[in-house]
């Protein structure tokens, strides 16, 4: 660059595309487009090709541009050679990307006045037939006035300088009086002044420009002023969700959630309203989050109902649950944080049917911390590549009843192998465990899965007999092949096994008018056992004809799809348990939400 080069000299209204040799710092240049734009250049995998954006028409689009020449070319600069049109797009392109092997190209563009991200398969192949797209009326407004000073140009070349030239000179007022009027003439109010402006239109003008100057933001030595920052909160979110608990089915919530500016405090509310508050859940929370590590406290009331077996009766009993959480995270890097928390709770069981029957309370305290580590990259319906793990350990110290006192070390590692280039085909495994020992153990139940609508249970009712059960009773899901809570116990351990593709990319019926895009299929295999006494613990055992069988440790396997129905994900499992001796009648699980 030379000494004397001066930015403002230098007309940088118009990009056009260089190459430059990382070993020799030689740079070549690519295009020469006078008025058009070119942009964003990604290379293909043999290196001869290039992808950009370019505005030649107009309009943005991607175009195709050969770099490196041949012998048989009849230009003799890479500037020379014409690109081709891949895309036609009446919104603009921009921000393209593509992937190493050239095969798949993202790209950024307008739909209903916000921007998307679209994908590309083979995008060195034209989308379009045109070698030239159609120029927009200012593109062409641009060539014909390119033209036009062309042609004016050429004219005065060709005037003879030597011939004399009459000037007329015209002074006081001139009419023209040859009355020719075409609609070729071209008239430039440029630099017209059709009057002077009013007093009402230069004090709309004064203000309208006072808007962008604000008032009182310097010192009296022209220095910026600092002022005191404000906490002020506005809403983020206001929605209401319907879901299906596994134990309490239908449930319903509202959440309000409301943040400052720069993002440091931020409240939500939870509501689901029902009768009075003593029958209702509801929450509120506080999370400051301006330093590195995230502080929350939340409030909580929460009333669950459920029918539970009483000898040879069934009585609706009423759980309620109420306290205080305080939290901190501890971002480690990127992926890895760290998790602790205190917890106040008050626990407490009704008998709406028999008043007679005492109410039971319990209050717990329980210090939570955990090791938090998440990398997953997302697919359709579920994590297809990466890992994802949780290790916990929490538990009561028994301060206002030693009898209640338990500790529990928890954990769950899952991780996913994305097959091949596709985002339908990946293989997930996962392993989880929990151990609680102390006066008042945890229980964990194994068989079933998670949000379960058609649900039954082995224990013939929900397996929830204390207080204790109400808060920390864990189900270990999913066993596919099993009911829930086909083992209880205060150990477990389980493994799951999915090998994920696509049922069905599209499918429209023809009876209803009913669309299903993305059909996903999966095969599995499930595992796990639970035990109170690990020397009692005993996985295989043989039947009355000394042929091996399984006893503790229990296998399940089958089949299964998912779909995005009305918004929800709906997923059907089939699965059948399997004890060595053969399989069990099959098990159809109706269930909603994302796979593990």
């Amino acid at each position: 660059m030379p000494k004397d080069f001066k930015i403002y000299n230098y007309n940088y209204n118009q990009d056009d595309i260089y190459s430059i040799n990382t070993k020799s710092l030689k740079i070549k240049r690519i295009t020469d487009t006078p008025l058009i734009s070119e942009a964003y250049p990604v290379a293909g995998p043999d290196g001869t090709e290039i992808l950009f954006v370019s505005d030649a028409n107009g309009i943005t689009n991607i175009y195709k541009k050969r770099i490196v020449l041949f012998n048989n070319d009849t230009v003799k600069a890479v500037t020379d050679i014409t690109p081709i049109p891949i895309t036609n797009s009446l919104d603009g392109i921009s921000q393209i990307s593509i992937s190493k092997d050239g095969q798949k190209l993202t790209f950024s563009s307008l739909a209903q006045a916000s921007y998307n991200i679209y994908l590309m398969n083979n995008p060195f192949i034209p989308k379009t037939k045109l070698k030239k797209l159609r120029p927009t009326v200012y593109i062409k407004s641009l060539e014909e006035r390119k033209t036009k000073e062309i042609k004016k140009i050429s004219k005065t070349e060709k005037t003879d300088s030597t011939k004399t030239i009459k000037i007329d000179f015209f002074t006081g007022q001139y009419s023209d009086t040859t009355n020719i009027v075409s609609d070729s003439l071209d008239v430039s109010y440029d630099n017209f002044v059709f009057g002077p402006k009013s007093d009402k239109v230069k004090e709309r003008i004064k203000q309208s420009k006072n808007k962008f100057k604000p008032a009182d933001n310097l010192d009296e030595n022209g220095n910026y002023k600092v002022r005191r920052y404000k906490i002020t909160f506005s809403p983020d979110l206001v929605y209401a969700n319907a879901g299906y608990n596994t134990l309490y089915g239908l449930t319903g919530t509202t959440i309000l959630s409301f943040s400052d500016v720069l993002g440091n405090h931020r409240l939500i509310g939870q509501t689901s309203l029902q009768i009075d508050l003593k029958n209702s859940n509801y929450g509120l929370s506080y999370f400051y989050l301006a330093n590195r590590i995230n502080y929350g406290v939340q409030l909580f009331h929460t009333a669950r109902f459920v029918f539970l077996a009483r000898g040879r009766t069934t009585d609706l009993v009423r759980f309620r649950n109420f306290g205080a959480v305080f939290s901190a995270s501890y971002p480690i890097n990127k992926f890895y944080r760290i998790d602790a928390g205190l917890s106040f709770l008050g626990v407490s069981k009704e008998n709406l049917d028999n008043p007679s029957v005492p109410i039971s309370k319990s209050t717990f305290i329980v210090p939570t911390i955990s090791l938090v580590k998440d990398n997953v990259l997302w697919g359709i319906t579920a994590p297809i590549d990466g890992s994802r793990y949780r290790f916990s350990l929490f538990g009561n110290p028994g301060i206002s009843d030693k009898r209640l006192s338990f500790y529990s070390l928890t954990s769950d590692y899952r991780t996913y192998f994305k097959l091949g280039e596709s985002y339908f085909y990946s293989f997930a495994l996962r392993f989880a465990g929990g151990y609680s020992g102390g006066a008042n153990p945890q229980r964990f139940f194994l068989g079933g899965v998670e949000n379960w609508i058609n649900r039954k249970f082995a224990t013939q009712s929900v397996p929830i007999k204390t207080t204790s059960d109400f808060v920390f009773l864990t189900a270990g899901v999913p066993l596919r092949g099993y009911k829930y809570a086909a083992h209880i116990g205060t150990k477990y351990t389980l493994v799951n096994m999915e090998l994920r593709f696509p049922l069905i990319r599209y499918l429209l019926t023809g009876g209803l008018p009913l669309f299903f895009s993305n059909m996903q299929g999966v095969l599995f295999i499930d595992a796990g056992a639970t035990w109170n006494k690990t020397s009692s613990l005993k996985l295989f055992t043989k039947d009355k004809n000394g042929n091996l069988m399984t006893k503790d440790l229990l296998i399940g396997t089958g089949i299964g799809a998912r779909v995005f129905f009305l918004n929800f994900l709906l997923k059907y499992d089939v699965g059948w348990a399997y004890n060595i001796n053969g399989f069990s009648s099959p098990i159809h699980y109706i269930s909603l939400g994302a796979d593990f």
